[in-house]
């Protein structure tokens, strides 16, 4: 995924390296502190809306030649949460798919809530 067109988007202000310290609103929000992880500087910006990325890095290594993991080391899994290795769901934002939110990790979390139920009651 490229950030290019974030880059050159005149209304867009990437600030990387750091955290959000303080919201800053009087009686609407107006704006943020952030604070830069690597220098300590602290600086205010003014703006009308927040947009926080906290990354995109599934903590999936430990799972590396069990099952299979894409390049970026999402899981790989089908829409109903089944992994290269029987018995194993992915759910969640681990898995490889197209969209991330809260809404679509609840349902893998339920369809592979359900699936792994039909495994397991079919070995008894």
């Amino acid at each position: 995924m490229s950030h290019e067109p974030l880059y050159n988007t005149e209304n867009i202000e990437l600030v990387l390296d750091s955290a959000v310290g303080e919201i800053v609103y009087d009686e609407k929000f107006s704006g943020v502190i952030v604070n830069n992880l690597k220098n300590g500087e602290s600086r205010t910006l003014e703006c009308d809306g927040l947009f926080v990325s906290i990354g995109r890095s599934p903590a999936t290594d430990f799972l590396r030649g069990v099952i299979d993991l894409d390049p970026a080391g999402y899981i790989t899994a089908g829409e109903d949460c089944r992994t290269s290795h029987e018995g194993v769901y992915a759910a969640g934002d681990v898995r490889a798919k197209m969209l991330r939110q809260v809404v679509t990790a609840a349902s893998d979390g339920a369809t592979a809530a359900h699936m792994a139920e039909e495994y397991i009651s079919s070995l008894s």
